[in-house]
């Protein structure tokens, strides 16, 4: 079965012998896991509130990275999980640089996502979105200037 972080240390302790069989990480190395959207329509109609949105959610990601004492807790409330499986996961998906920093943009992720997705069938092969079509690079950088400017936190720099 597949489970988040947290539930592999959970099903570890509740049932030793319990072995990852592999990570969904490495068979989707390229998967693009952190993405937001919304409508062109929506955006069309209040670019403002978008940006800041993103600038927010950028901010809430930096804040994941810098201060685990402050999120664990949170995460804990949210998830209803236990402290010791939510710090495994905590470390996992930092170390993994699981949520941007930055904007995320990575032409080669969006590509490889999408050609991921014709392959299984989720997205028809004659209906393939270009990268323009599915990132509005002017709109991340508008938000990431609001936060700041680009960083890099604990090696992570999406």
């Amino acid at each position: 079965m597949a489970l988040h972080p947290e539930d592999v240390l959970l099903a570890q302790l509740q049932k030793p012998g319990t072995h990852i069989l592999v990570n969904l990480s490495d068979l989707l190395p390229l998967y693009y896991f952190n993405a937001y959207g919304v409508s062109d329509d929506f955006l069309a109609k209040d670019r403002i509130l978008v940006r800041d949105a993103v600038a927010s959610l950028i901010e809430a990601n930096r804040a994941i990275y810098q201060d685990k004492a402050k999120v664990v807790p949170i995460m804990m409330q949210a998830t209803e999980k236990p402290q010791d499986a939510v710090e495994f996961a905590y470390d996992y998906l930092t170390k993994g640089c699981i949520w941007s920093v930055n904007t995320g943009y990575v032409p080669e992720r969006t590509a490889w996502t999408v050609d991921n997705a014709i392959a299984n069938g989720d997205i028809p092969a004659d209906k393939k979105p270009t990268y323009e079509q599915i990132v509005d690079k002017s709109l991340g950088e508008e938000a990431l200037a609001q936060v700041g400017g680009a960083t890099m936190i604990n090696g992570c720099d999406l």
